[in-house]
């Protein structure tokens, strides 16, 4: 992550488990994958309830950390639970 992005406000688990991908891939050699599992259509939760609202949060989340995409070893995963 860019210097200036401060990962340890709103945003600290996504960038914690950035840097575990990181240390684990990048700094280790050991591949790993980092999956990213959103639920769609839950009307109990009070988040986003589509996968377009999901994009827009992870764009959100993206974009306080100073990245234009997720790493490689990142993979993001919608689960409709109607």
């Amino acid at each position: 992550m860019p210097a200036g992005f401060d990962w340890s406000k709103q945003f600290y688990q996504y960038a914690n488990r950035l840097a575990h991908g990181y240390w684990l891939n990048g700094l280790n050699g050991i591949p790993a994958r980092l999956v990213f599992l959103y639920v769609v259509g839950d009307g109990d939760a009070n988040g986003p309830s589509t996968e377009d609202e999901w994009r827009t949060a992870i764009q959100v989340v993206h974009q306080a950390l100073g990245l234009s995409a997720p790493p490689p070893f990142v993979t993001d995963a919608f689960v409709d639970v109607r």
